[in-house]
């Protein structure tokens, strides 16, 4: 039958912390943003109409880009914050569209399988504990809604619901945020009857009810999954078995074959566009730039951390070693500052990411025994640091994050790598080889892999932490042909392990707990031990 559907994603997401500056629409599963989830189960002849709101420029850009056969019409929210706004608000904008029948989904709602067309009214319900956040309906034995309770008191609803002598564990029947609307009239009519705000906002709930008053509606049991919380995004990245580590500030996906990297930064995107000229031999060309996204084509291959050969690895080392390295900066002139560039990029920003850390971690550096040693205070341990003699780098092509897990191995023995960094320190062309040398050391050492798998531990107690992590074998064998090939090179060994320990202290802010306190107790115990600080 012929339907349209409607997909309201106009609201702030204020729930949910990732959403803070992108659309809680485009939030990754398995690296497929959730609209792309709610958009895949439908079929390509059905028009689909958006409401969009907060952040609407990034959304409209994101499905131009990933769904160019679909046939999409955005529709623009004036109020999408504040008293009279809501989803009800966003559900009547779209009106002028939707004068058939319909299926209407929340943007922060997936279910596993295409919804069945509106050929009678219907909704989608699910079973919840808790009902202060829901829409909770009762229904008959013919699953037919027979009353609403919107988000009432759970103690009400327990007196309405639950039998005072039943001794199981309270399940409630709860709207998910998706419904087949047949007859749209009088669901739209429902909107002009009743105008009430539940919580300053206008709800689905006032058509709704006005619907099931006039009309029979069906309730639908559906496998569903709610994105729209912190706690409930958690819940179904863990469903999907999504360990990938997910950055505040960008996102990656993949769809139809083609990567889009979506920056919080459009400088960011832009400068990443502009250094793929320095590195076309080592990366995927880049296709296309968006504003805010940066879209390639997708490599096949195997993530070389994931590869045991040990001639494999050697390989590689050669490759950006001949592709990149090999390309160094003769300039006096630039190589000043570059050295300049180096002072700020390890010493400031060192300090600036420890005053992160701290801010959020108030007394962590307060421990003293770590792993059984007494370790002094980070601060005592950076002042030990030369970083004069830090910040005078060969200075080079570089890739910014040549970690094994950025490196993709082609049948051929090609190797093609990914997420180059946009700048070494506001510097596009040129970067510190020795950089790119402690980004893989460091990788090779605690690698991404272990931290998805949850392979590690930090046991806080009084004034002591104890932490351990898995090492994994193929990998502290491609450390030991590194570290070779650093010496052979007449690479400084100190100085690339000196880079890596300072590089865990700069990330341990950017990332969750407790890998973050991993990242800090582990900075501490090896600069310690290679600065050998309580030696002086």
């Amino acid at each position: 039958m012929f339907y349209k559907l409607c997909i309201t994603a106009a609201g702030i997401g204020s729930r949910l912390s990732y959403s803070k500056d992108v659309n809680k629409a485009l939030i990754p599963i398995n690296k497929e943003a959730v609209i792309s989830k709610i958009i895949n189960i439908f079929s390509k002849k059905i028009e689909i109409i958006v409401a969009v709101g907060y952040q609407s420029a990034k959304l409209i850009s994101y499905l131009k880009i990933t769904h160019p056969d679909r046939n999409i019409k955005f529709v623009k929210v004036d109020k999408f914050i504040g008293k009279g706004a809501g989803p009800g608000y966003s559900l009547v904008q779209c009106k002028k569209y939707l004068n058939c029948p319909f299926i209407f989904m929340a943007c922060d709602t997936i279910i596993l399988k295409k919804p069945s067309s509106p050929r009678n009214n219907w909704i989608g319900i699910s079973k919840v504990n808790k009902t202060k956040s829901f829409l909770v309906i009762e229904k008959n034995n013919k699953s037919e809604v027979t009353k609403f309770f919107d988000k009432k008191d759970e103690i009400y609803i327990n007196k309405k619901l639950i039998s005072k002598t039943t001794e199981k564990i309270k399940k409630f029947d709860a709207f998910i945020g998706l419904a087949g609307i047949k007859d749209y009239k009088i669901f739209w009519e429902g909107f002009k009857k009743v105008k009430k705000l539940k919580k300053n906002e206008l709800q689905v709930s006032n058509a709704l009810e006005y619907l099931q008053n006039n009309k029979k509606i069906i309730s639908k049991t559906f496998k569903w999954f709610d994105t729209g919380s912190d706690e409930s995004y958690l819940k179904t990245k863990i469903f999907f078995k999504d360990n990938f580590l997910i950055k505040p500030d960008e996102f990656l996906y993949i769809q139809n074959n083609i990567v889009i990297k979506y920056f919080k930064d459009k400088d960011r995107c832009k400068k990443r566009f502009l250094r793929s000229k320095y590195l076309n031999n080592i990366i995927p060309s880049v296709q296309n730039i968006k504003k805010h996204y940066l879209i390639y084509k997708f490599q096949k291959g195997k993530i070389l951390s994931e590869t045991n050969n040990i001639y494999l690895f050697e390989d590689f080392i050669h490759h950006i070693n001949s592709q990149l390295w090999k390309y160094h900066c003769s300039n006096q002139k630039e190589i000043s500052k570059l050295k300049n560039i180096c002072f700020k990029f390890y010493k400031n920003k060192t300090y600036e990411r420890l005053k992160l850390l701290l801010d959020n971690n108030k007394n962590i550096d307060n421990i003293t025994v770590i792993n059984k040693k007494n370790i002094p205070s980070i601060f005592k341990i950076l002042k030990m640091v030369n970083w004069e003699h830090l910040s005078n780098g060969f200075f080079s092509y570089f890739h910014g994050d040549p970690q094994p897990e950025n490196v993709i191995v082609q049948k051929t023995r090609k190797f093609v790598m990914i997420d180059w960094r946009e700048d070494f320190g506001g510097s596009i062309k040129y970067g510190d080889v020795y950089y790119d040398l402690a980004k893989i050391y460091h990788a090779l050492i605690i690698s991404g892999h272990i931290i998805r798998t949850n392979k590690y531990s930090v046991k806080i107690g009084i004034n002591q932490v104890n932490y351990k992590f898995q090492t994994r074998s193929n990998l502290i064998k491609y450390l030991k042909l590194f570290e070779k090939f650093i010496l052979d090179q007449k690479y400084d060994l100190y100085k690339v392990k000196l880079i890596s320990y300072l590089i865990y202290l700069n990330i341990a802010p950017l990332h969750h707990s407790p890998y973050s306190k991993l990242l800090f107790f582990h900075s501490k115990f090896c600069l310690n031990e290679l600065l050998n600080v309580n030696d002086k």
